[in-house]
């Protein structure tokens, strides 16, 4: 069920990745799941770093990927 994923990559957004993004001045959001997306904001020391790109999409997808044969994608939303 989609609850079920849903309640998953959050567990796994709020256990592993905010950890790991907190470490390095910053903070991620989880905006939604919809449609093999997951979607996310940055704030603190990672809004508007030159290694957002590369959080997100190769740190933060490839877990989620790994992990969720549902998820295709991270988007990062601009807030």
């Amino acid at each position: 069920m989609i609850t079920d994923i849903v309640n998953q990559i959050q567990n796994v957004i709020e256990e592993r990745i905010v950890p790991y993004v907190e470490s390095h001045g910053g903070k991620i959001q989880y905006l939604g799941f919809e449609n093999g997306i997951v979607r996310v904001s940055l704030s603190g020391a990672c809004k508007g770093c030159s290694a957002q790109s590369i959080t997100v999409h190769s740190g933060i997808g490839r877990m989620l990927r790994k992990q969720f044969r549902e998820v295709e994608r991270v988007e990062l939303i601009e807030s």
